[in-house]
């Protein structure tokens, strides 16, 4: 076995962590235990982590050896993936079902999580939904990306018993707290608590205060100013539409993403809560009135994130017929809340929630986001963040296929052309050599491996 070390700068390594090799030269370890040329290997160490050195894992042993000692382990379905992959990227309308074709080579889909996760995602886009959904069950063990998507599927389709299922899963791998709150971005160091008590909050009698303003205000407003939920009239929230199973749901803006409203109850909103127009103002939540109009039904679902609780301040509440009456009413963690007006209940709109209006009457509150008790001031930009990045590390993973992290950031546009800054997004190219590897080539023609 060789024993010289080799200088070699980070971004120059030939291997990483993870690559097939086999050996091209009879090696020894210390022990006087014999490698046979041939031997197939993943690289365990870089020679910048192993004193100059690769190693490599052989079974549960590690060698050491030198670059010159091995050479990439190139095998069938690798041609097949790097081939098919080149059909998807330019168009081609086999591309698809080559990409799968190269997968069933590998003989298990848990062996390649990356590539088989990605395969999924576009056989999701195709509206193979059978084919994707079977790749995603069977790789679900070994991807919380997988999970994800899984109970995002079922969540999104009204089949909540399958989106409770897998989310139990994700509990016991640690990625959820309970299978009802089950929001795309989960932080597991925030208190879990459905239901919060309104004497925990000072701003809340202030904030209640303003119902008999708002209920004038309501008064003064017709209905072309009352904007769809969902629709493009702010730059957050456009998914809030596809819950939506019957009725009409609309709403008022006052602070949203791309959307303020100026006037006296913007400005004792932003007086009393200033935190949550913060909030809104970053695109991670909204202030609006919610107006729900008779007969309308909101089906189960939970918010993209747990960073943040919910308040709604009854402002039109049709009348009980009785204390057990749920005919309009919000569903949080199975159990059924009504509102009063002129009070605030305040919930964590993470865990699973449906909502209904099934009287003859409209149905309308003030809805304000604002960040979990337990994020400081001092913390929420690096929580705001991180859940961007988790975010952008969903989409990457999704639509990116397994390459080098510098490559899939080149490729998203995270960072520039390392040569001459050019900062547009640089596309997919193969490597001439090696069909495993992938490169970002921008259209400055300069290369990221």
């Amino acid at each position: 076995m060789g024993s010289a070390k080799e200088n070699i700068a980070d971004d120059d390594y030939r291997y990483f962590c993870g690559d097939w090799v086999k050996t091209v030269v009879p090696l020894d370890d210390d022990h006087g235990e014999f490698l046979k040329v041939g031997t197939r290997g993943q690289i365990h160490e870089l020679p910048g982590q192993n004193d100059g050195m690769y190693s490599i894992a052989v079974g549960y042993k590690v060698y050491d050896v030198l670059s010159i000692e091995i050479t990439p382990l190139i095998l069938p379905q690798d041609y097949a993936w790097k081939d098919a992959l080149i059909l998807l990227i330019q168009g081609h309308e086999d591309g698809l079902q080559a990409l799968k074709k190269s997968l069933d080579l590998e003989g298990s889909y848990t062996d390649v999580p990356g590539r088989a996760f990605f395969v999924a995602m576009r056989l999701m886009d195709a509206d193979q939904e059978k084919d994707a959904l079977h790749i995603l069950q069977t790789i679900a063990k070994s991807s919380p990306y997988a999970l994800r998507e899984l109970w995002t599927y079922y969540d999104e389709r009204g089949i909540n018993t399958m989106a409770r299922k897998v989310a139990g899963d994700a509990v016991r791998d640690g990625i959820l707290a309970t299978p009802m709150q089950r929001p795309g971005i989960f932080f597991n160091e925030l208190q879990n608590q459905d239901i919060w008590k309104r004497e925990e909050f000072s701003w809340v009698p202030e904030f209640e205060k303003l119902t008999p303003i708002v209920q004038e205000f309501i008064t003064t407003l017709e209905n072309a100013i009352w904007e769809e939920v969902g629709g493009d009239h702010r730059d957050s929230g456009q998914r809030d539409k596809d819950v939506l199973r019957a009725g009409a749901w609309t709403e008022y803006v006052f602070f949203g993403q791309g959307k303020v409203t100026n006037g006296p109850i913007a400005e004792a909103i932003q007086s009393i809560i200033p935190d949550a127009v913060e909030m809104a103002r970053l695109g991670l939540g909204e202030i609006i009135l919610s107006r729900m109009c008779p007969g309308t039904i909101v089906a189960p679902h939970c918010a993209p994130s747990n960073t943040r609780l919910t308040a709604h301040l009854g402002i039109r509440i049709p009348k009980k017929s009785s204390e057990d009456d749920t005919t309009c009413a919000i569903c949080i963690n199975g159990r059924w809340h009504s509102w009063e007006e002129g009070k605030v209940l305040i919930f964590d709109d993470s865990y699973e929630h449906e909502v209904r209006n099934q009287t003859l009457e409209e149905r309308v509150v003030l809805l304000v986001r604002f960040w979990h008790p337990q994020i400081p001031r001092g913390h929420r930009s690096v929580f705001a963040k991180k859940t961007k990045d988790i975010a952008e590390e969903i989409h990457q993973a999704r639509n990116i296929p397994p390459v080098r992290p510098k490559v899939r950031a080149r490729i998203s546009g995270q960072i520039p052309c390392g040569y001459c800054g050019d900062k547009e997004p640089a596309h997919l190219t193969c490597h001439p050599k090696i069909p495993t590897r992938f490169l970002a080539t921008g259209r400055c023609g300069h290369v990221q491996d």
